[in-house]
């Protein structure tokens, strides 16, 4: 065949192969493991089934594979993915990547969202996608990526504006937290919120005082001594950071000073009722303006101008204090009391000038005889206020001396009764919440100073729960000499202590006073003194670390447990490692075996402070005033062996177990004493003030005039008894308990059937009167002692006190404290370094 014909023949052949056999022809030649395509694709691919599907899309992956892998051996998915066409459409990871980039706060933020994909795409893809992007920006973002790794945050170093300085801060805040300033209340709590946006809960902290008061006593007290302090309004915000409840009402229940501000209203309300008979608008504004200023300086600035010795009468302790029918009880000041404080003067003329007033207008008789009788009582309570003021900062003085002279074997132990607590469960019904028995429990506060830094203080509590016992004298002698055995076995070194407590009974007693002396000598250590605070007067640490450990124990509560008994009581206490510095045991007193005492220590509620001899007792009215009297005790009755007899059920953890170690308290001067105010909040001229005050002010008759006085006995009259006696049985009949305020001003008006008063104003009794008479009929009526028919009868006795004792019982005040935070006393530091964060501004 000729060459011709090969080549005719051969296109003939070429020409009719399919497709199909020429890809199957290559592939054999490139592969010989190449499985031939049996047949070509000739329906649409949505058409077919799903085994076709795979069939052509292994057939064609086979046949790209093997080609890549002759042209690039070893690297088919890198040049598979290099010749794959992109795609328009971006994927919704980067979509919201872009997203986040346009709606981001500033250009820092922007830098680093982008760093995230700035690498996989091209300077112009990326401006396509986000219109808007710089080159120099994808620059920045491409050096982002590369130096800190794509979206690394990188914060702006922080620039702080320096407002405030930590000693001037500490200054203040040292100042808020006086006293004077602010309480601690023994229940509540307050949430605090730190500049980190932490939750803090603290004891209930009260002002006593309104900010602005608070900033205007501050500026006097740093003008007066040279120290140049904050703006006004960086104070402010100082206080509003510092938050604190706000003060609506006196401390607790103290009857002297809740008596003194409302015989200032009854006086006002006396001033408007002579507006009606004559008396001109000006000078009821001005008698006004003078009652007012009274008020506010016997609630916020007396107590800051009093002091132990001062040119003025009205503010020097010592003088006031000083007994002038008994040298035993009297200081000698070596100055003069020359100086008339005008505040003072105007305290002791106020009732006068309405006096004045109401006898120069012709006012009608019915109605002049209340007005009398108002202006009477008023002034002697407003008088009693003052006098309760000043005792009450010169008893204050005790604590503040001991710390300052406390030597390193002596400590400062001071005592009180927690407010009764009450159990709960968890999950509480109605049926459980009533009918509930208190648990008591007693807080001692010891202070010392610090072993390992002499120049601080240090606190610790121990807390004794009873199981069984009252709060009386027995129970406070027990627990005495159990803590007493305790702290000298966990601090060997205390060899004195000087004991404080408030006026209550339980400690202010004969029984007690005679044990301590009694038993002195055998005691593991020596009690030096005992020092009471001014009655209703008595806040002090236990209060604050009653509220830290009530708080503490609802804590535990909330985590699902109970709190039923005194075992709860105590496991909660220790819980989490317990409170800073509190240790808690309980005890057992049987009150079956209290002796019955016969000594007796006559005017002992006269005595407030106690030093104990090996001879004796040294007895002060007021506190290292006078050289004091000794007296000598004894009662058989009243021997250690007789009176210790408690019953340790679960004792203190030994060691430093569950003690946390002790909270550091930092003593200042306090500054109250030094604070001056200035006189222009308010002016009233010194013609308001009668000659005859000032002369009195410097009349060395007029030392000892804040001592307490017996009240003298009064007696009833028949016919008062006989109309009380009728409302007490109507009451008890009904059921219903007759008000004391409203039969205090019923009887100044109850009339008989002519019109006529049935009482004369010398019958007349105040409310604390009726609440006597009232609390004595069902006294007698529980103990069957009323005998029938009895109205006509002195039921009660020949005499019937004028004031009862309900006004100096102290337990009342327990029960009310309307005054922690990182525990109050131990967070001091702490809270400076809050504030410092808080007020400063970035």
């Amino acid at each position: 065949m000729s060459a011709s014909t090969q080549e005719s023949s051969q296109d003939w052949i070429e020409s009719h192969i399919t497709p199909r056999e020429r890809l199957n022809s290559a592939m054999k030649i490139l592969s010989k493991d190449y499985e031939p395509l049996k047949h070509q694709l000739s329906l649409s691919w949505s058409s077919i089934c799903k085994s076709s599907k795979l069939y052509y899309m292994k057939k064609a992956r086979e046949a790209i594979h093997l080609v890549l892998s002759i042209i690039a051996p070893g690297q088919e998915s890198i040049l598979l993915n290099a010749i794959q066409p992109r795609t328009e459409e971006v994927d919704s990871t980067t979509k919201c990547i872009v997203d986040a980039y346009n709606h981001a706060a500033n250009s820092r933020t922007q830098t680093q969202i982008l760093s995230l994909i700035v690498n996989n795409f091209t300077k112009t893809e990326l401006q396509k996608m986000m219109p808007g992007v710089t080159i120099a920006r994808i620059d920045a973002a491409r050096k982002h990526a590369m130096v800190t790794g794509p979206g690394n945050i990188i914060n702006a170093p922080k620039i702080y504006r320096m407002k405030l300085t930590k000693p001037k801060l500490a200054h203040f805040i040292d100042f808020v937290l006086n006293p004077v300033c602010s309480s601690v209340v023994g229940f509540g709590q307050t949430v605090l919120k730190l500049s980190s946006n932490e939750k803090l809960k603290i004891p209930k902290v009260v002002r006593n005082m309104i900010h602005a008061r608070i900033i205007s006593s501050y500026q006097s007290y740093c003008l007066e001594s040279g120290f140049h302090s904050f703006s006004k309004a960086t104070l402010y915000r100082i206080l509003k950071v510092c938050s604190a409840s706000k003060q609506k009402a006196l401390r607790g229940l103290d009857n002297t000073s809740a008596a003194g501000m409302e015989a200032v209203d009854n006086l006002t309300k006396v001033v408007a009722k002579l507006e009606t008979f004559g008396l001109s608008q000006n000078d009821s504004n001005r008698l006004k303006d003078i009652l007012l200023l009274v008020n506010q300086f016997l609630k916020f600035e007396y107590k800051l101008h009093l002091k132990e010795e001062d040119v003025c009468a009205d503010h020097c302790t010592s003088f006031a204090l000083s007994d002038p029918t008994d040298s035993k009880f009297a200081a000698l000041c070596d100055h003069s009391h020359v100086q008339l404080c005008e505040r003072c003067a105007l305290v002791d003329s106020c009732v006068p000038v309405i006096q004045k007033e109401f006898i120069r207008l012709e006012v009608p008789n019915p109605l002049s005889d209340e007005i009398e009788y108002e202006l009477e009582n008023a002034g002697k309570n407003i008088m009693e206020w003052k006098m309760h003021l000043l005792r009450t900062v010169h008893q204050d003085v005790a604590r503040t001396s001991v710390l300052k002279d406390l030597e390193s074997n002596q400590g400062l132990l001071i005592l009180d009764w927690g407010m009764k607590f009450l159990p709960f469960t968890y999950r509480e019904t109605q049926s459980d919440f009533f009918g509930k028995k208190g648990i008591s429990w007693h807080f001692s506060c010891l202070v010392i100073r610090s072993p390992s830094d002499p120049g601080q203080l240090e606190l610790f509590c121990f807390v004794h729960i009873l199981e069984d016992g009252t709060q009386g004298w027995f129970s406070v002698a027990n627990i005495l000499v159990h803590l007493l055995h305790t702290l000298k076995r966990e601090k060997p070194f205390l060899d004195h202590l000087f004991l404080k407590s408030d006026n209550a009974a339980c400690y202010h007693c004969t029984s007690l006073i005679t044990f301590i002396q009694q038993n002195n000598a055998n005691f593991p250590i020596r009690v030096a003194e005992y020092n009471f605070s001014e009655a209703q007067s008595g806040k002090d640490l236990c209060d604050s670390k009653t509220g830290c450990c009530r708080l503490h124990i609802l804590k535990h509560a909330d985590e699902g447990h109970d709190i039923m008994n005194c075992i709860n009581m105590k496991t909660a206490l220790e819980s989490h490692g317990g409170v800073k510095g509190t240790k808690a045991c309980i005890v057992s007193i049987d009150q079956q075996m209290e002796p019955k005492t016969r000594t007796k220590i006559p005017g002992i509620s006269s005595y407030n402070n106690f030093i104990f001899n090996d001879d004796g007792i040294t007895v002060q009215k007021a506190y290292r005033i006078g050289t004091g009297m000794k007296i000598r005790l004894k009662d058989a009755d009243l021997g250690l062996e007789k009176v210790a007899m408690i019953k340790v059920i679960q004792d203190f953890p030994r060691g430093e177990e569950h003690m946390s170690g002790a909270v550091s308290l930092h003593h200042h001067n306090e500054p109250a004493e030094e604070i001056a105010h200035g006189d222009d909040e308010q002016t009233v001229t010194s013609e308001t003030v009668d000659s005859k005050f000032q002369q009195e002010s410097t009349d060395q008759k007029r030392i000892g005039w804040a001592l307490k006085h017996r009240k003298k006995a009064t007696r009833f009259s028949e016919k008062v008894k006989d109309y009380l006696f009728k409302i007490c049985e109507e009451c008890d009949r009904t059921g219903k308990r007759p008000d004391s305020s409203s039969l205090s001003e019923e009887l100044k008006k109850v009339t008989d059937k002519d019109g006529v008063k049935l009482f004369k104003k010398e019958e007349w009794l105040s409310s604390s009167q009726i609440k006597g008479y009232i609390a004595s009929y069902l006294s007698k009526k529980c103990k069957s002692v009323i005998e029938p028919p009895p109205y006509k009868k002195q039921m009660f006795g020949d005499e019937c006190c004028e004031d009862v004792c309900i006004d100096e019982d102290e337990k009342l005040a327990e029960i009310v404290s309307a005054l922690d935070s990182h525990e109050y006393i131990d967070s001091m530091t702490g809270m400076i370094d809050d504030v410092f964060t808080s007020v400063n501004v970035e």
